[in-house]
């Protein structure tokens, strides 16, 4: 919504009532409160819905990596919208942005498949270090009695699609569970990059006016 507030910050500023540190990170973490409620009940649905793990550790976590992604989404969004003119402008902004995200995520196109001169995207991602951490999160020292391939005879065995236990899985996301720390680690770098693009894009858009 910052094309739609932009003329009377710019006003409010040049009067000299908000400084404009002040200004961004009060709404930057403002926009985050008040996402908290909905992703919250958001978040509770699909997850017992979809029987995920029912310890509460593993939901908090689920549920602080859905926050994460928000809290991305909320920069990207107010980088894009400082340099927009209107609200069309800044969503023709945003979609090739969230395209790319998504589609270099690692959910749709594994990362050995994507041409190496792209696999950067993929890296600078937090859309792919959200999903990796949601998988580990998931599936990280879980069994499946449902599935033994030994049951299945020497050669039915070998074409028998399950998975025995979730490491299994990690195996075909390419993803190790080993890399949480690594993996988090990038991810809160990447947003606290993304804060710092937003409040210059920001800054400079409005002294620029």
């Amino acid at each position: 919504a910052l094309p739609l507030i932009k003329a009377l910050l710019l006003r409010e500023y040049r009067n000299g009532y908000y400084c404009m540190p002040a200004w961004f990170w009060a709404t930057a973490l403002g926009s985050g409160l008040l996402a908290i409620p909905p992703n919250l009940v958001f978040a509770v649905m699909p997850y017992y819905m979809m029987g995920m793990q029912s310890d509460f550790a593993n939901f908090f976590q689920y549920w602080m990596l859905n926050m994460a992604l928000v809290a991305s989404a909320l920069l990207i969004g107010m980088a894009v919208g400082a340099r927009a003119a209107n609200i069309d402008d800044a969503r023709s902004g945003l979609v090739p942005i969230n395209l790319k995200m998504f589609v270099f995520s690692g959910f749709l196109i594994p990362y050995d498949d994507i041409p190496g001169w792209l696999q950067w995207v993929y890296w600078i991602n937090p859309v792919q270090y959200v999903y990796s951490l949601l998988c580990i999160n998931e599936f990280d020292g879980r069994e499946y009695d449902d599935c033994d391939r030994s049951s299945a005879g020497e050669v039915c065995g070998e074409f028998l699609q399950c998975a025995e236990d979730g490491d299994d899985v990690l195996d075909d996301l390419s993803t190790d569970a080993d890399e949480v720390q690594l993996r988090s680690g990038v991810l809160v770098a990447i947003i606290v990059a993304y804060a710092f693009w937003a409040y210059y894009a920001v800054a400079g858009a409005i002294r620029n006016a």
